[in-house]
């Protein structure tokens, strides 16, 4: 068996038919969108290697979109705990306690987008 990525609509392997000639893999799992696609030659090693690859560059994407909107709502957690800060003056005393509140959203919103992610 030649090491295929799965498919990166359902999460399945796919199934490999190994013949003489022109052996070949597609995904076999009922309407999924994978089944739709140009059947890769296992005879071809670019052609393998491109599937792969772009199995690994969609995961890639996805975990970009995964940070990027953990990172706007890091910032909007900091935004909403934003105060003006005079330097020329000493912090007020409640800034510690404003400090532990934007650290406390920021943690639960990571930890939100963290157990959302599939």
């Amino acid at each position: 068996m030649i090491h295929l990525e799965p498919c990166p609509f359902c999460g399945q392997e796919l199934e490999q038919r190994h013949r003489r000639y022109n052996p070949y893999a597609r995904c076999a799992t009922p309407d999924c969108a994978g089944g739709k696609l140009p059947l890769i030659s296992l005879d071809v090693p670019e052609d393998i290697e491109r599937w792969n690859r772009r199995y690994r560059e969609q995961a890639l994407v996805a975990d970009v979109e995964i940070l990027s909107e953990l990172l706007r709502r890091m910032v909007a957690a900091m935004h909403a705990y934003e105060m003006d800060v005079d330097w020329d003056q000493p912090p007020p005393r409640d800034h510690r306690a404003m400090m532990a509140d934007a650290y406390s959203a920021i943690e639960a919103t990571s930890t939100t987008i963290i157990e959302e992610t599939p």
